[in-house]
Parts: structure tokens; C-alpha cells; sequence
């Protein structure tokens, strides 16, 4: 019996001693790689999704694929046989092919016969075997078994000749090169190769034809298209003779071809067309008039479309719903926001997305306090108070983005703020809401400004110190923990308290070049994140420790050299606890960083890949990356914080100047107090300038619309002429009001 008890014990507390999700804000997305079966749609956003509804609903199956694996980056399918390929999260590690024939239930491994070292660049399905086709060797390999033996037999003659694509049809296989440029000036040569035998032999058939940046290849009976970055292509003698057709196309970046019923249909950078006869024009359908259109898929009589801006913004999927294919809906395909920035109030989460969301406590909805309207995503999150604030996210690397939307009562009311600056590209790398007046604005190349009270006007900030001014400008990423300002850049790691003063340079022993992914700051030890030379690559980052301000540096990659292609993320450092995000997932050390252990139970993989900022909730510690956010008590991971106060829950209470101002008669304050406690007029206390209370009986009342938020009521009629003070207390907060009363 006893052993019995334990063993409950035991898994009672396996199922707490792992990282809890909490439910995370959903949105519409799009979704990649759409193909279909006998009766259901797949697709993929990172995981593969399956729907069979013809996409109202959709539910990812991903049982017995690789935990370490990237998005994936192609799905064929025929009938139930469905194949996926993706790499490893380090894409020039490893790449895996996996197949499920019951829909997705189970994968299984494609290739764990063949060589690991093998680089697959396309494959494809014609009934029931499979044709992968290798550029590493360069071969095309075929199963008839569903990867138990592979024939390699099929090959090609021309040494020089290294395709791109495949495609399939009954004994027809055609193999496709893109040229283009090449590094170092010059063009490759692209080209086609025919074989009506499967594979016993082949010919280059390119008269007339243009493979310049090829993004697509089809077989359709005896035709064959290709669509690329120079136009679109068919033949319709297996390659002898090459057309390109009709005036409209002509010099159109062709992503995608879909054959319904004898008529064309070209997805283009700028639109989607359609033709019967090719020679006899082609037709735009209005709906994507100048989108940038990119997949299509036919099944089910309807057609599937992904389409976004030209500005790349408003990424989605749509379905056509006429029988003409020009009327569409969009596809109602929701999972998680990518999730951009994080503030918290605790017990408040404040989430910026694509709106902004308020999680009042673990476990409860996240409520949206900002509906956007716009195509942009939000991004850097700050809050100080009731005062929120955040950026848009600009859709490219160079793109200014000089419009700011904030709040100055937590989120009730909002209003966007355009920043005039001398910067003629402003850039928004960060943003910090310093006080109630100030805020701190961080841009790409350019350093810190500083607006006071919201305004538009954008000052670059100065210290009286030439130096601190230097490595100012370097700046592009700032922090709060506990009172101090951590701000690092290029080679730059800077300390100030919240008044701007005292600072404190812990670079100086840096490499003015070396970049400052991440930085954590605890008792004059310093954890930081860097990466040297170009390319983000394993190879080029390391996580280092200094235990003197910045004095001398320790290296601490060789801690993790068990772990292939080590990629840290972000770090987090209090007390003498240390914890560490990387591809791999989240280490702990809790001792100075001398010895690290993997807590990885219950994360997902999207988290471990995108790494993820570390926050202290109360008694627990929060990881928030972009496909989630997920919590551990502190105690069960043995860690217990003697410098760091605990944070306490606090009440929410908001309340907006009382009117009307002045006032002889009734004058209302609306306020917003935590709907979890009682509100009542027993809250609420009014004093006269000489700090004595006045008696408000009968005269106090409070209306209330909703269990949350009212009016307070107090009628000032018979009270002296003079500034009286509104005292409101609700469990932890407190706010205070005037009233003017006039005779």
C-alpha cells in the first residue's frame, strides 16, 4: 500500500514540475503549402495542420515528427499519402522527410535508409511512388514501398546540368534548372530535361524558353508550365517548342500555375489572371487587383488562394465561392498570435500582437483592450502606470515607422502619435516609458531620444558626459530591472538608475564591434549574449560572464559543448540564479552560471525555437516567447530569492477627472475598480484642503453599470465654496481626485 502512495505522489508531482501554457491570443493567419487528399485540406504554419471541412476548421497533427524541426517547407499528397519536408532548427544540419497514410495520425521517417548527408530540393507523388530529387547527390531517388528500398538508377547525363524542380506524370518525369544571377557577376545557365521513359533517358528541350529565377513547374495532360520571375512559359509538345503568351503576362513574376477545366490561372506579384485561350487575352480577377498572389490550390470545386499587399502586409488565405473563381472569402484559419512584446503589471499580462491583449491573471482569457485596424503588427510594449505605449511594426528592416499608438488609462481609450524628428528614416528600435511625463525612444543607428509628455517632438538625449554621449549613439535595445536602466548596442553595455544619472560602464573590455544580443545585470555580475563576424550562425555567438563590472570576460560556450550548433536566445540572471533560452530550449544554473541543467518539460517546440524574455510573477517565472507564454513555480525549481522583493498582486483601480468641473450641484467621477472585490461608498472618503474628513452621509452613492465600472455620485450641495479632495481606496490601490465646488 505504501508503495502504491508513492508511486501517486510521484506522478501527482510529475504533472506540476514542467512549464504550464497559458491560453494565448488567436487570430486568423494564413496558411502555407495548401494541398489536398480524398477528403480533407493540409496544410502548414510551422506545424502541419489537417481540416475536414473544406477549411472551417483546422487541427494540427504532428504525432511522431522530429521535436527539433523548422517550418515546413513542402507537402505533397495523393489520395491518403500525404509527404512533408523540413529541416532541422538549424537548417544546414539535417533534413527530414516524413509520409502519414492515415491522415496525418501518425508520420513516420521517408529517408532513414539513405544518407543523412543527403539534400533533397523537391519531390513529388504519381500513384503511390515516391521521386525525390537530390542535389546532394545529384540523383533522383524513387520507392515504391514508402522508403523501405530506393532505386537511384535514375540520373543525368549532363554533368553541368543541376535542377531545381521535378515533376511527375505516369512515365514522364521533367526536371527543371532557374538561372539567374550568380555571387560574384555573371548568369547561370537554366533549362529543361525531358524523360518519356521514366528516367531511362533524357533530352534538353529550351527552345524558346526563359528558367531565369523559376518559381514554378506543372504537368497538365501533355502540357507543361513554368512561371517564374521573367514570365510564363508552356509547351505543348513535351518541351519541342517552348510559347509565351498574350500581352497581359508578358514580363509578370509568375509564382504559382493552376489548371481548372481547360482555363489558366496565373498567380502573379501583381494579381491573379485567368485565360481559356492564351493567345486570346487574359482576365484579372478584380478581387486580387494588385496583391502580391502566391499559392493557389483547386479541390473540393472551389479555389484556394494565398494573397497579401504589396507591402506585404495582410498575409491571408482565401476561397473562391462562385463557380467563375472571381468572388472570395478569406479562410478561417486560426491558431495562435505570433506574440511581439510583453509588459507586466503583475498580476497583469499585457500582450502586443497584432492587437493588444490583458491577461488579468494566470489562467484566465486574455481580454483585447486594442482592436487594430491596421495591416501592421504592434510591437514594443512599455507601461508605466496607467500609461501604455507601443509601435507598429514596420514590414521591412528599412521601413520608418514613426507612428506610436498609447494609452494614458491602461488601455481604456486610445490614440495613435506621429514623432517628428531631424531623422529622416526613424527607425523604432525600442521604446521605455521612464515616468509619467517622459518617454525613451531607441532607434536603428541613431541611439536614444526622448519626448516629454507624449509630445511629437523627439529630442536626442544628452548627458554632461562626452563619453556616455559616444556610446549612446550605439544603442538599440533598453531594459528595467528592479531601478536601474540596462541599455546595450553595438559593443555597448550601459547602467543608469531611473533619473538618468549614475551611469555605469560595464564595456569597456568589449570588442567595439561585438553585438549585445542580451544582457542580464545582478550585484555587479554581468550575463551577456553576443554574436561576432556577419552571418547569425552558432558559431558566431557566445554567452559570457563577467564577476567585475565589465573588467575581464569568461566565456561560457564550452558548457553547453555536448549540445550541437548551441544557439543562446535570451538570459535572465537574479540572485545567483541564471536562465538561459536557446534553440535547444531553456537552461538553469543555480549557482553563478557554473553549472547549467536543461528544464525544457512542457515547452513547446515553437518556444524553444524562438526563444523568449524572462519575467519573475509573484512566486513564479514567467518565459514569454512568440508562440507563447509559460510559467514554473519557483519553489518546485528550487530557487528561493532573498534580494528580490515578491511581487504582490494588485487591485485594479482607474478613475477619470470628475465632471463637471466646477460644479454647485452633483458632480460624477467614472471609475474602473476590480470587479473580484466588493466597491462600495465605504471606498470612498472626502476631505477639505485643511485635510478634515466631510461628512458625506446620503450625500455619497455609487451607480454602477456592469460588476467593474460606474460612477461615483456625490452631490456638493449645502458644502462650502472651495477644492475638495476625492480619497479612493480599493484592496491594494489607491487614487485620489479634486473637485472644485463653487457657491
Amino acid at each position: 500500500m505504501k508503495i502504491i502512495l508513492l508511486l501517486v505522489i510521484l506522478i501527482q508531482t510529475q504533472l506540476f514540475t514542467q512549464w504550464q501554457e497559458i491560453e494565448s491570443p488567436k487570430s486568423i493567419q494564413s496558411i502555407r503549402n495548401l494541398n489536398s487528399g480524398n477528403d480533407f485540406l493540409i496544410g502548414s504554419d510551422f506545424d502541419v495542420y489537417f481540416s475536414f471541412d473544406e477549411g472551417i476548421n483546422w487541427e494540427k497533427r504532428t504525432n511522431g515528427l522530429p521535436e527539433n524541426r523548422d517550418d515546413i517547407e513542402q507537402i505533397e499528397v495523393e489520395n491518403n499519402l500525404s509527404v512533408i519536408s523540413t529541416f532541422s532548427t538549424f537548417k544546414v544540419e539535417k533534413q527530414f522527410v516524413y509520409y502519414s497514410n492515415d491522415k496525418g495520425k501518425n508520420w513516420s521517417n521517408l529517408i532513414y535508409k539513405l544518407d543523412s548527408n543527403m539534400l533533397f530540393l523537391d519531390f513529388k507523388i504519381e500513384n503511390n511512388d515516391i521521386y525525390l530529387f537530390s542535389i546532394i547527390p545529384r540523383k533522383i531517388y524513387k520507392s515504391t514501398d514508402l522508403g523501405m528500398t530506393w532505386d537511384s538508377t535514375i540520373s543525368f547525363e549532363e554533368s553541368e546540368f543541376k535542377p531545381h524542380k521535378i515533376q511527375v506524370k505516369n512515365d514522364t518525369i521533367v526536371v527543371a534548372k532557374k538561372g539567374g544571377n550568380v555571387i560574384g557577376g555573371g548568369l547561370k545557365k537554366g533549362g529543361i530535361q525531358i524523360s518519356t521513359n521514366n528516367g531511362a533517358t533524357w533530352e534538353e528541350r529550351n527552345v524558346g524558353l526563359n528558367t531565369e529565377n523559376m518559381k514554378c513547374l506543372k504537368i497538365n495532360k501533355d502540357n507543361i508550365y513554368v512561371g517564374g520571375e521573367n514570365g510564363f512559359y508552356y509547351t505543348e509538345d513535351l518541351g519541342v517548342t517552348w510559347k509565351s503568351p498574350g500581352t497581359l503576362v508578358v514580363g509578370a513574376k509568375v509564382n504559382d500555375v493552376e489548371i481548372i477545366r481547360d482555363t489558366v490561372y496565373l498567380a502573379t506579384e501583381n494579381g491573379l489572371y485567368k485565360a481559356k485561350d492564351l493567345f486570346k487575352g487574359w482576365e484579372e480577377i478584380p478581387f486580387f487587383k494588385g496583391k502580391r498572389v502566391w499559392q493557389m490550390h483547386y479541390e473540393f470545386e472551389k479555389l484556394f488562394i494565398r494573397a497579401l499587399q504589396q507591402d506585404y502586409s495582410n498575409d491571408y488565405c482565401y476561397y473562391s465561392i462562385d463557380n467563375e473563381f472571381d468572388n472570395f472569402i478569406q479562410l478561417n484559419f486560426v491558431k495562435n498570435s505570433i506574440l511581439r512584446d510583453f509588459e507586466i503589471d503583475y498580476p497583469k499580462i499585457y500582450i502586443a500582437s497584432k492587437n493588444i491583449d490583458l491577461n488579468e491573471d494566470l489562467g484566465l482569457d486574455n481580454t483585447i483592450i486594442f482592436k487594430s485596424d491596421s495591416t501592421l503588427e504592434l510591437s514594443h510594449l512599455s507601461k508605466f502606470e496607467d500609461n501604455l505605449v507601443c509601435s507598429y511594426l514596420p514590414l521591412s528592416p528599412n521601413a520608418s515607422n514613426k507612428t506610436l499608438l498609447y494609452s494614458t488609462n491602461s488601455g481604456l481609450s486610445w490614440e495613435n502619435i506621429i514623432l517628428y524628428s531631424e531623422l529622416t528614416n526613424l527607425n523604432i528600435s525600442d521604446l521605455f516609458i521612464l515616468n509619467r511625463d517622459t518617454l525613451l525612444v531607441v532607434t536603428f543607428n541613431n541611439g536614444i531620444s526622448i519626448s516629454i509628455s507624449f509630445n511629437n517632438e523627439l529630442i536626442p538625449f544628452k548627458t554632461n558626459d562626452s563619453k556616455i554621449n559616444d556610446l549612446l549613439s550605439k544603442i538599440h535595445s533598453l531594459k528595467r530591472f528592479k531601478n536601474k536602466i540596462i541599455y546595450y548596442g553595438t559593443g555597448v553595455i550601459l547602467e543608469s538608475d531611473i533619473n538618468l544619472k549614475n551611469w555605469i560602464d560595464y564595456s569597456h573590455q568589449l570588442n567595439t564591434n561585438t553585438r549585445i544580443f542580451d544582457v542580464s545585470i545582478d550585484k555587479n555580475v554581468v550575463f551577456v549574449i553576443t554574436h561576432s563576424g556577419g552571418v547569425v550562425e552558432p558559431s558566431t555567438l557566445n554567452v559570457i560572464k563577467s564577476k567585475n563590472n565589465g573588467d575581464s570576460w569568461i566565456n561560457l560556450n564550452y558548457k553547453f559543448s555536448k549540445y550541437s550548433n548551441f544557439w543562446p536566445k535570451n538570459i535572465f540572471y537574479v540572485d545567483e540564479y541564471v536562465f538561459l533560452s536557446t534553440q535547444s530550449g531553456i537552461f538553469l544554473s543555480k549557482d553563478n552560471g557554473d553549472i547549467f541543467e536543461k528544464i525544457n518539460d512542457g515547452l513547446t517546440t515553437n518556444a524553444k525555437i524562438s526563444g523568449g524574455e524572462f519575467h519573475l510573477y509573484g512566486d513564479k517565472i514567467l518565459f514569454c516567447s512568440q508562440s507563447g507564454i509559460f510559467y514554473r513555480d519557483l519553489e518546485e525549481l528550487g530557487i528561493t530569492l532573498t534580494s528580490v522583493e515578491k511581487t504582490e498582486k494588485r487591485n485594479y483601480l482607474y478613475t477619470f477627472p470628475p465632471f463637471p468641473q466646477p460644479t454647485k450641484q452633483e458632480v460624477k467621477i467614472s471609475t474602473y475598480w476590480d470587479s473580484a472585490l466588493p466597491f462600495t461608498v465605504d471606498d470612498v472618503e472626502i476631505y477639505n484642503l485643511a485635510g478634515i474628513k466631510i461628512n458625506t452621509e446620503n450625500k455619497l452613492s455609487i451607480n454602477k453599470e456592469t460588476n467593474y465600472n460606474g460612477h461615483i455620485i456625490w452631490d456638493t450641495s449645502g458644502e462650502q465654496a472651495g477644492i475638495y479632495i476625492v480619497n479612493i481606496k480599493h484592496g491594494t490601490e489607491t487614487r485620489t481626485q479634486k473637485v472644485m465646488v463653487m457657491e
